[in-house]
This record gives C-alpha cells, sequence and structure tokens, in this order.
C-alpha cells in the first residue's frame, strides 16, 4: 500500500492571523503553493464545465511507499498564517476516489518543536462512491487528552505531548491517504476553519447587515467562492447554507480579532 501525505507548515516568524472565516484552498487554476515529493505528480486542473478546479496527485511508476505533499507558509501565508493565534477548531477537505475504495483517511497534527510525532484522527475507510466525498473533523483546541481521545484522536506514539500542548503550537498539518488500486486520487476545497466570532460578516466591516447580504446574493448559486464573495459555511458554495447562517447573525456587532 502506498501513502501520499499532504503537509501544510505553518512558521512562528508569520503574522498573518486566518480570523474569523474559513481560508480555503480552491486550485481554480494553480497549485496555491503545494509541491509533492519526486514520486508523485501534483497538478491543478480547472474544469471549465463546472467552472471549479481541483488537484490531481498522480502515482509514478517507482513511487516510494510514501511521499509528502507540502507547503509551507512563505509559499502562501494567507491560508494557514498563524494557526494557534487564530484558535482553529477544524478542518474539511474533499477528496474523489474514482473507482478505488481507501482502507483509511487520517488528518495529523504536529507540534514538531516538541515531539516528531502526531496527534491523529481517521476518517476511516472511504469507498467508490464515484462522487467527490467530503472528510470533516472539529475539535476544541482545549480538550484534555481523554475528551480528545473519546472524539476519535490518537497518539501516533506513546511520548506524543498532551493534546492541548500540541493545538498550543502547531507547526504541522498532514493529510495521510492511502492508494488503491488506481494510480491517481483528486483533492478540492481544504479549508482551515477558525474560532468564528463572527461567521457572516463577510465585507470585514464587524457587523452583519444588508451590505453582507447583498455580496452573498450577487454570488448567489456560484462556484467557487471565497468568505468574502458570501461563501460563509467554507463549502465552496453560495447557497441557503451560507444564507441562513447570515441571518442568524444578522444585526450582530462582532468581536476583532487583532
Amino acid at each position: 500500500m502506498n501513502i501520499f501525505t499532504l503537509a501544510l507548515a505553518t512558521t512562528a516568524a508569520s503574522s498573518t492571523v486566518l480570523g474569523a472565516y474559513p481560508h480555503a484552498a480552491r486550485f481554480n487554476t494553480q497549485s496555491e503553493g503545494f509541491t509533492s515529493g519526486t514520486a508523485y505528480t501534483l497538478a491543478s486542473h480547472h474544469e471549465t464545465s463546472y467552472g471549479w478546479g481541483y488537484m490531481s496527485i498522480v502515482q509514478d511508476e517507482t513511487a516510494a511507499p510514501f511521499t509528502e505533499l507540502g507547503l509551507k507558509t512563505q509559499s502562501n501565508p494567507a491560508f494557514l498564517g498563524n494557526y494557534v493565534q487564530s484558535a482553529v477548531t477544524g478542518t474539511h477537505f474533499l477528496i474523489y476516489t474514482g473507482s478505488q475504495t481507501l482502507a483509511s483517511i487520517q488528518l495529523h497534527i504536529k507540534s514538531t518543536s516538541m515531539h516528531p510525532g502526531a496527534w491523529r484522527y481517521d476518517f476511516g475507510m472511504l469507498g467508490s462512491s464515484g462522487a467527490w466525498q467530503r472528510c470533516e473533523v472539529n475539535f476544541d483546541p482545549n480538550w484534555s487528552d481523554a475528551v480528545a481521545i473519546a472524539n476519535g484522536w490518537e497518539r501516533t506514539a506513546a511520548s506524543v505531548p498532551p493534546f492541548r500542548n500540541v493545538m498550543s503550537a502547531v507547526d504541522f498539518y498532514n493529510i495521510y491517504i492511502p492508494f488503491g488500486a488506481d494510480e491517481t486520487l483528486y483533492i478540492d476545497d481544504i479549508v482551515i476553519q477558525a474560532d468564528p466570532y463572527c461567521p457572516a460578516d463577510v465585507n470585514h466591516d464587524d457587523a452583519v447587515n444588508f451590505e453582507d447580504l447583498n455580496i452573498l446574493l450577487e454570488n448567489w448559486g456560484g462556484r467557487p467562492y471565497e468568505f468574502t464573495e458570501g461563501d460563509t459555511t467554507g463549502d465552496g458554495w453560495v447557497d441557503f447554507a451560507d444564507l441562513e447562517t447570515l441571518l442568524e447573525a444578522w444585526g450582530t456587532y462582532c468581536a476583532v480579532i487583532d
């Protein structure tokens, strides 16, 4: 079984803060800073019939047992930013497996300054549905080890520091996916969700009002869109789910993250 690793590395010097809204890699026209090891070919494709992009990962014939697909914050600082300061509470992504079944898909979160190991969340087996499938996990970075384990997290090694300690100094984010029978997988819409202090303040003026509603309606039914274009849920679409989020927050004034 061959495994590729999708890795996002933070840097302590980064001053970019995610803020109270999702940040996503959509891969519409480019790889957005992601790179791959020599055993895999990484490419971004633009699917014109739907107007949205995706990332393909093609296993070469001489593929090693695993490789890393990586993004450093220097390559795309707006995506990962200052992970810890932003109080990240969840992540999700889309994957298309084609006709193959994947035995396991895992999220690994590390603090390499503390330990090379990780806290791992296993999404489980992913079948060959013939459609894009979503992997999602939400968490509280202040969980005790017992609560984290009860919610499906585990250490990759017994010596990995406590969950809340790792989450307080995250500097590496990995998605591990084993290949099945095919040599190609497709990934899209990798989203890191910060604590939503103001989940519907689309124009970032610290209030939810008609200006935010107008932006959402202007982009209604389209994809791909970012938070600032009305995608309040971070799923790449502007639809009723986003409108519901906005209406629930209507008339509120929002806390500001410095």
